[in-house]
């Protein structure tokens, strides 16, 4: 889970800190991208919302880990 904005970093680590789960909503072009600047890492998640176009072998990696994946029509 990363960004390349760092300014933004700060900002969204502190409402991760203060949310009492965190979710993240990636579209499925986000998987597979890196960025320079870490935001957390999965075990900072409780669930990933995606789209259908998301790949199903990362879906299901996640999903083995124990993550929530809700996959959207």
């Amino acid at each position: 889970m990363t960004n390349s904005h760092a300014l933004l970093i700060d900002i969204q680590r502190a409402m991760m800190r203060a949310a009492g789960r965190v979710i993240f909503c990636l579209d499925h072009t986000k998987f597979g991208r890196k960025s320079l600047s870490a935001v957390c890492t999965l075990e900072g998640l409780h669930a990933i919302v995606t789209d259908e176009g998301a790949p199903a072998d990362l879906v299901g990696a996640l999903r083995a880990r124990g993550l929530q994946v809700v996959v959207a029509a």
